[in-house]
């Protein structure tokens, strides 16, 4: 049996079908969604998503240039210059948000999905899902990515703004992201964690 994460009600899951969903009667939550191949595509977004990452933190993100001065910044300046400026709290924040824990959620799915995969679950991969599950709360990077519109968008009236590589990179390392997280269905992971582990 199951509990509805919304209303708490129980349900039994019984035989979804591929490509379909199956929804609470009383709240109409998505409950699951069988997905063909689910897995592997969440997988390869995942490290098409690190791969992205590690570009966006060491390319160019903005190049500004006004009154004959230009400046560039990478991703992870965004976070240092709150260092440099003694916010070491804000500064670890939004290091935290935008980096370490978008690196620490795909660096754990890609370990996990690789496990099941290879069908090698050992005792301690529950622990590694539950990781999973909670890091997906600290993923706020689109609202970084929304805010690093709003802010370009102020300053291209002020100064002659370039955007890098590295930004277009982080674009697609939130879109992948996001793709890898809403096909990691938790009910299927979990179904496939105890079919392997029985």
């Amino acid at each position: 049996m199951h509990a509805c994460p919304v209303c708490d009600t129980l349900w039994r899951m019984e035989g979804v079908p591929q490509n379909s969903s199956l929804y609470c009667p009383r709240c109409d939550h998505c409950l699951t969604t069988q997905r063909a191949r689910g897995f592997e595509a969440a997988l390869a977004c995942s490290f098409a998503a690190l791969v992205l990452l590690s570009v966006s933190a060491t390319h160019p993100f903005m190049t500004f240039s006004a009154s004959g001065k230009e400046t560039s910044m990478t991703l992870l300046d965004s976070a240092l210059a709150l260092f440099r400026y003694q916010e070491d709290v804000l500064g670890g924040i939004v290091f935290t948000l935008i980096f370490l824990a978008p690196a620490l959620l795909l660096l754990s799915q890609c370990a996990l999905l690789v496990l099941l995969r290879q069908q090698r679950v050992s005792t301690w991969t529950p622990r590694l899902a539950r990781m999973v599950h909670a890091l997906k709360s600290w993923n706020m990077i689109e609202v970084f990515l929304v805010s690093v519109f709003v802010s370009a968008a102020k300053l291209a009236s002020m100064a002659q703004l370039e955007l890098g590589i590295a930004f277009f990179s982080f674009v697609g390392f939130t879109l992948c992201t996001l793709t890898a997280i809403y096909l990691l269905d938790d009910v299927q992971l979990w179904r496939q964690i105890e079919a392997q582990t029985s």
